[in-house]
């Protein structure tokens, strides 16, 4: 007597019941893949939004330090014209101080070394100042109480 095994054919019913739950959990498993492709999609969106927005703020962040850069040049620059501005000015009340105690030669001398100080732009507009001061100045020497 030969043993042989013999597989038992599965029940129309129970075959049925599989195919059925293989539709269903197919089904499942499209529903989920579909929702997931649609999920990815909004999230391709939205890091496109953000990729967008993060070059425009780096634009701006550029555009602020090229600002801020120019500031900072017209400000040095600013500086080095109120400091020569000083020192013409201070130029200036030395020459009428000199005019003032009759020491001509260095009025003169002083002079010589504000023209050579001075834009001649500038220049003209501290000579006008300096011949209103020095009007001032006599005006002043004149009057009594």
């Amino acid at each position: 007597m030969e043993c042989t095994m013999v597989a038992e054919e599965p029940s129309p019913k129970r075959s049925i019941e599989s195919r059925l739950q293989k539709r269903k959990r197919s089904g499942k498993i499209k529903a989920t893949v579909k929702r997931l492709k649609a999920e990815m999609v909004e999230i391709a969106e939205q890091q496109k939004h953000i990729r967008e927005g993060q070059k425009e703020v780096r634009e701006k962040f550029e555009e602020i330090e090229f600002q801020c850069d120019e500031l900072k040049k017209e400000t040095f620059l600013i500086s080095q014209q109120a400091a020569s501005n000083q020192k013409r000015l201070n130029l200036m009340f030395k020459i009428l101080k000199a005019r003032d105690e009759n020491n001509f030669h260095e009025a003169a001398s002083l002079t010589q070394s504000l023209r050579l100080a001075s834009p001649k732009s500038f220049f003209s507009f501290v000579n006008k100042i300096h011949m209103t001061l020095v009007e001032c100045m006599h005006g002043m020497a004149n009057w009594s109480p």
